[in-house]
């Protein structure tokens, strides 16, 4: 329906804030899902380690990348690659650690979505996505059909217009420049 927004089109599944424990430590965290797109469709960066491969993906991998915040929290100046952690009784490998963010908050945790649907869910679901737009007069038109067929097809609602109490997928469109 909408070729030029190829690749431009993500979203993220966040869980309950829960603890993490390494060794004998334990703090809370949250933690996110993530499609392949998703650290280059934000343009997020690596202090150390490495993203997630197609193989992780594939695989359904149990690793992670964390937040500076996570590294400071669990390894003080030490480097976290290559430990393990356990989060909600699943235990997962640190590949990576990503330079704080302007909306990073707390201890975060980035997972491959294939882990989450094949292996923990065991389902495909998703709680909301985002449509990053360029900033150009066609964006109206384009969120108008894009809602439109989203309605139609899937009734999901979106986050402007109905309250998410309805638990249904939610949607937002994020101009960009």
């Amino acid at each position: 329906y909408f070729p030029d927004l190829s690749g431009r089109i993500s979203y993220q599944i966040e869980t309950p804030y829960a603890n993490v424990k390494i060794g004998k430590k334990s703090d809370g965290a949250s933690a996110f899902w993530v499609p392949k797109n998703w650290f280059s469709l934000y343009e997020k960066k690596l202090t150390e380690g490495t993203t997630f491969t197609n193989d992780h993906y594939e695989n359904q991998a149990f690793v992670a990348l964390v937040s500076e915040k996570f590294k400071t929290t669990f390894f003080k100046d030490k480097s976290p690659i290559g430990k393990k952690f356990t989060y909600n009784k699943k235990e997962f490998t640190i590949i990576g650690v990503l330079k704080k963010g302007e909306y990073e908050f707390g201890n975060m945790i980035f997972v491959p979505d294939t882990t989450v649907f094949e292996r923990i869910l065991h389902k495909d679901v998703i709680d909301s996505f985002e449509i990053l737009l360029t900033p150009d007069a066609d964006n109206k038109l384009r969120q108008n059909r894009i809602s439109y067929l989203l309605l139609k097809k899937f009734f999901l609602i979106s986050s402007n217009s109905f309250p998410t109490s309805w638990k249904k997928t939610r949607y937002q469109f994020c101009v960009i420049n």
